[in-house]
């Protein structure tokens, strides 16, 4: 279930190209019973072509956490960058909540590895029964002040702490439900459509999975 990624760029050539993908199993009985799941040979996620952009966005760590008053979050981002040519331009990274309204911004210089910090006063916080989430936003700027790239990435605040054994979240004890689940489709086998998640998160939901 891992994903392979591989450069095509020597490879590919103006006109037309051809994407061919083959899956290689240990022999014609790898797709016997295992346990409680069948192991089938094949492509079980899609197969995309994605160019990148000259100034792009390689790498990203955001960690958002809060203090144990639970008033004051803390956003710490860092991002490696790429650049086909000279690395010129600025960065702006900014924060939004679910109104789309912007509670942070900050202009930086480009650079190969950029890390920033903000307080995020009384944020709002992610929990299961109010899973609140803001928008961390950046977007890449060349030397002519042209945007070539936006990264946005979904933000949660909580705090996560075990202690005396017992878990607790933003506070509170928390009890976490779990079950054995496997991606299945009666007639595709692994390969599981969009309709298939949203039918088993509409479980999760009813029977309060988490």
């Amino acid at each position: 279930f891992s994903r392979s990624e591989f450069d095509l760029t020597p490879y590919i050539h103006p006109g037309d190209n051809l994407l061919a993908v083959e899956v290689f199993k240990h022999s014609t009985a790898a797709f016997l019973e295992d346990q409680d799941m069948f192991r089938f040979s094949g492509i079980f996620r899609s197969v995309r072509l994605v160019a990148k952009p000259a100034l792009h966005v390689e790498d990203l760590t955001i960690r958002a956490t809060v203090d144990d008053t639970l008033k004051h979050g803390h956003l710490q981002v860092e991002t490696t960058l790429s650049a086909l040519h000279h690395m010129t331009g600025h960065m702006r990274l900014q924060l939004l909540n679910a109104e789309n309204e912007s509670i942070w911004s900050q202009d930086q210089a480009l650079a190969r590895t950029v890390a920033v910090q903000t307080t995020v006063a009384a944020p709002r916080l992610w929990s299961h029964q109010d899973p609140y989430l803001y928008r961390l936003q950046i977007e890449l700027f060349d030397d002519h002040d042209q945007l070539v790239e936006v990264v946005p990435y979904v933000v949660g605040f909580r705090r996560l702490v075990l202690q005396n054994r017992v878990m607790t979240l933003n506070g509170q004890r928390l009890i976490i439900n779990g079950v054995n689940r496997h991606e299945w489709d009666a007639h595709r086998g692994r390969a599981v459509t969009l309709a298939d998640m949203h039918s088993d998160m509409q479980v999760f939901h009813k029977y309060h999975i988490n």
